[in-house]
């Protein structure tokens, strides 16, 4: 999933009136907290438009949380917010399917766990 392809997505979901800079702009920070807090891993230095076709963290199939977020915050954006709560209820979802693969993923550090006595 790419900045270009969220927004085209979220688009296509949901027309609306928000500026691309804006999607990108959301976008660009749920990747920051997702390589942070789920990964583990320093957020990359991303901006818009250069970095628009750039893949971004959470690959497919859990690309969807990037159209999912943005779809959340055009909601809570536009006061609607039961249309909000559905839409972060399914972000949610798929967040935790996302932090299982990578716990599965990711469970041992490189060198592997050690025993430190205290």
């Amino acid at each position: 999933m790419t900045i270009n392809n969220t927004i085209a997505a979220l688009d296509e979901l949901r027309p609306n009136a928000a500026s691309a800079e804006t999607k990108a702009a959301w976008t660009i920070a749920l990747d920051g907290r997702l390589r942070a807090e789920v990964l583990g891993a320093a957020p990359l230095p991303l901006s818009f438009p250069e970095d628009a076709d750039a893949e971004l963290s959470a690959a497919e199939p859990y690309g969807d949380l990037y159209v999912l977020w943005c779809a959340a915050q055009l909601d809570l954006a536009s006061g609607e917010t039961a249309r909000y709560f559905n839409s972060m209820s399914a972000f949610e979802k798929l967040l935790d399917a996302f932090k299982r693969r990578a716990a599965k993923d990711y469970a041992l550090p490189s060198g592997g766990f050690r025993n430190v006595r205290l």
